[in-house]
């Protein structure tokens, strides 16, 4: 089924996620917790940050998909909470926990078909929990290092 549209949204994923990975490998390993990468948040806190997103929109799709109503996102809060739950790991869990949650997320989304990115909700939540997201961190990185931020 070559062209279909979960091959495109998955090549869409894996541009933005790779575009994202090569800027975060740019960062020197001295500064990987050092806070104010993007905001207040250090590349270990951002790795939390992506296994976060990752995981909500495997699980929201699993709900638009059983036929269930979107739940309310309210990502603020749930970046705080997450990011406290995160504070005492070390970059390598995170590191860790980051590649564990894009590697279900891609399964999950290599699982549908066409017609499940025609369920309301579904393609959408794919976008802004992964290549919409990544492109908007990756932005943030290079503009920290722009602003001599090494």
């Amino acid at each position: 089924m070559a062209g279909s549209e979960v091959e495109k949204v998955l090549a869409r994923i894996e541009a933005s996620w790779s575009g994202l990975m090569a800027v975060l490998a740019t960062v020197p390993d001295d500064r990987l917790v050092a806070p104010g990468i993007v905001g207040a948040w250090s590349v270990a806190d951002l790795f939390g940050h992506l296994a976060v997103w990752d995981d909500i929109a495997v699980e929201a799709v699993g709900r638009y998909l059983a036929g269930e109503p979107a739940a309310p996102i309210d990502a603020d809060p749930i970046n705080a909470r997450e990011s406290a739950v995160r504070a005492g790991l070390s970059v390598a869990e995170q590191r860790t926990e980051m590649a564990a949650a894009h590697d279900r997320l891609w399964a999950m989304v290599v699982g549908l078909s066409d017609p499940d990115l025609a369920v309301p909700g579904v393609r959408e939540r794919i976008a802004a929990d992964t290549y919409d997201h990544y492109d908007e961190h990756a932005a943030e990185v290079r503009a920290w290092f722009a602003g001599g931020g090494t």
